[in-house]
């Protein structure tokens, strides 16, 4: 008896061990830094020092689709850990150990199958693309969590506890004011208690809403206009029409279901999840979000990231198939299933952690920068930058480097472009100094230059011609750094 009073808790704390250090370990270098991580710590250091910032563009950064409350938790871990790609990847990587944690208390309360719970956490632990993802500063790690809680809260609340229908509308409002993802969440939570107690709407709709309204109302009071010109061009941005969305839905469909067995099987073993209520839950979670985003943007190759808060329901519909499908099979058969699965997690934790001692091979390894060159590259324009010298560069670098900076987009703007992300009428007090690359004092190319920005950002393939005719004045394995001769 008291071997199995100590074995779960044992257990568990393995798997949290395992979880943790599959995601810690020199989480800074490997893998390479992605330009949306340099976005959210240039976004961060300006927010730890009471500004609102990102590289020339001030009073709002909701124009490059980012919500506040992940950037303010980025910006308490800057001021407590100091700015840098370890302090990112560390919020996320903890995020995504706790995530493990919240699998395991949800499937424990909600199924009262222990070996349901351990299992699921288990294998989101070394599921490859949440370990990956969460090594990854995105801020839809924050996201996990929150979906995981209002989850639970939802179960809960189909059972009769009102405080349920509470933890799940605040969690559903926190994430709200983290990512325009979540705005798929909301269906969600009109659906669940449209079904339960329509009455309940009254106070629940208000209570999800509360943070993006008090978010709204202060961006109104203080920049309004800048906060309606933000919002009008993200929402145009996700605007597509119908045919082209189902297009995207079925292409989306077809190519992760091919790429990840993890997920294909995850879904198959969400049919024999227990108990009914939550399997209910589960496949709400994760079909309504994959409609609601799937259809206006890829969710594979370098769009894999939008997964993220779906990703634990692989684990647990795996965890489901192995703990109720097999029981359904003969013995030999059976045995033959756990041994497959051990397999599975054996050798997924087995490769991660051969990768994190080196390199870790991803998907999207071409658009990526090493940390030893971004280092680098940043040491050489600090030591020879004056503090109103401008630096065209790639967002994975500006956070990096003292003085004026702007990326690519920002510089096609100043030429009169229209790049994807930015408008070309971007109202000139919003921005703070020129973007000129013209102006600049250096101009860096690194890998996103040659992978994303010369095929899809007009002007990007000008401005790297006439650049290449400037001075080299330092070179890396992946970055080149060019000095404007006129300044």
């Amino acid at each position: 008896m008291a071997r199995s009073r100590w074995l779960e808790p044992t257990l568990l704390l393995l798997i949290i061990a395992l979880a943790a250090a599959l995601r810690l370990w020199r989480v800074a270098e490997t893998p390479g830094w992605f330009t949306d991580e340099g976005t959210h710590l240039e976004i961060a250091r300006h927010l730890a020092n009471g500004r609102i910032q990102y590289l020339s563009v001030t009073q709002s950064v909701l124009l490059f689709a980012r919500l506040p409350l992940f950037e303010w938790l980025l910006a308490g871990a800057v001021r407590l850990f100091g700015l840098g790609m370890e302090t990112l990847r560390g919020v996320t990587a903890v995020l995504g150990t706790a995530s493990v944690v919240l699998l395991y208390a949800l499937l424990r309360d909600v199924s009262k199958d222990r070996w349901l719970a351990l299992t699921a956490a288990l294998l989101l632990a070394v599921f490859p693309a949440a370990v990956i993802y969460s090594r990854f500063g995105f801020s839809y790690n924050l996201l996990v969590p929150l979906v995981l809680t209002a989850v639970w809260g939802l179960h809960r609340y189909g059972l009769g506890q009102k405080s349920g229908l509470v933890w799940a509308a605040a969690a559903i409002g926190l994430a709200l004011i983290t990512d325009l993802w979540a705005l798929s969440l909301l269906p969600i939570l009109l659906i669940v208690v449209l079904w339960r107690h329509w009455r309940d709407l009254a106070w629940a709709l208000p209570l999800a809403l509360l943070p993006l309204g008090v978010y709204t109302a202060v961006s109104l009071l203080t920049v309004p206009a800048a906060f309606w010109f933000d919002w009008q061009f993200t929402l145009a941005r996700v605007t597509l029409p119908l045919p082209a969305q189902l297009q995207n839905l079925a292409l989306n469909a077809v190519t992760l279901l091919s790429q990840s067995g993890w997920l294909a099987l995850g879904i198959i073993g969400l049919f024999a999840l227990q108990p009914r209520r939550l399997q209910t839950l589960a496949w709400l979670f994760l079909l309504l979000p994959f409609l609601v985003i799937g259809r206006t943007a890829a969710l594979y190759s370098l769009s894999f990231y939008y997964t993220i808060p779906l990703l634990p329901w692989a684990a647990v519909g795996i965890a489901a198939l192995l703990r109720y499908g097999s029981a359904r099979l003969a013995a030999g058969p059976r045995t033959a299933a756990w041994l497959l699965a051990a397999l599975l997690v054996g050798s997924s934790t087995w490769l991660l952690g051969s990768q994190v001692q080196g390199r870790l091979a991803t998907a999207v390894d071409p658009f990526l920068l090493p940390a030893a060159d971004a280092q680098a590259t940043a040491a050489f324009l600090n030591a020879h930058l004056q503090p109103d010298d401008l630096t065209i560069l790639s967002p994975t670098l500006a956070w990096l480097v003292n003085g004026r900076v702007a990326d690519f987009q920002l510089a096609a703007v100043a030429l009169g472009e229209q790049p994807p992300h930015i408008p070309p009428n971007l109202p000139a007090e919003r921005q703070l100094f020129t973007a000129d690359y013209r102006q600049a004092r250096y101009v860096v190319i690194d890998p996103l230059w040659h992978s994303w920005a010369t095929f899809n950002v007009p002007g990007v393939p000008t401005i790297m011609a006439e650049v290449a005719h400037w001075p080299l004045v330092f070179t890396s394995s992946s970055t080149q750094i060019y000095e404007n001769p006129d300044r």
